[in-house]
């Protein structure tokens, strides 16, 4: 296991992002937007570590009120919303956590990218640790993220 990425969720996500970019020398990697059925986005910006991989290591969201970002920002305020840990099996690990009470998780089954490059899941928040843990496993030739399952797994991560 290793981490794989972090995801913040805050008020401004360009503000943010700026301080990463300057304080640690971050670079970016993408921008996107990802929409939800009440109208409402996610605005994010996904950023490359200031040396070696081109893979995203830090993503950064924020969202208008009703919406799912700017909803959980209002409840939990602007900060770590998970850490990302890569396993072998998503499933295998998923189960292993059940058995020993380790976590809950916010969907039955784990999410699996349309071209099968990646499969995640994430647990709830717990009293824990305070944030929420995603178990994501990515084949060789795996994109940065998917946007498919980024969206399913914020829609599972809803308050």
């Amino acid at each position: 296991m290793k981490l794989d990425h972090l995801a913040l969720r805050t008020t401004n996500r360009i503000k943010t992002a700026e301080f990463w970019i300057k304080a640690f020398g971050y670079r970016i990697s993408e921008e996107f937007d990802i929409p939800f059925s009440n109208g409402t986005f996610a605005k994010s910006i996904a950023l490359k570590p200031p040396t070696g991989s081109d893979m995203p290591e830090l993503f950064i969201s924020d969202g208008e009120e009703g919406s799912v970002v700017g909803d959980w920002v209002k409840i939990h305020g602007s900060g770590l919303h998970h850490a990302a840990i890569s396993v072998d099996s998503v499933e295998q690990t998923m189960e292993e956590w059940k058995r020993a009470g380790y976590a809950e998780f916010t969907t039955s089954e784990p999410i699996v990218c349309s071209d099968n490059s990646m499969t995640q899941i994430f647990t709830k928040p717990s009293d824990v640790n305070g944030f929420v843990i995603e178990l994501i496993k990515r084949s060789v030739d795996s994109p940065g993220f998917c946007a498919g399952n980024v969206k399913k797994l914020m829609e599972s991560s809803k308050g």
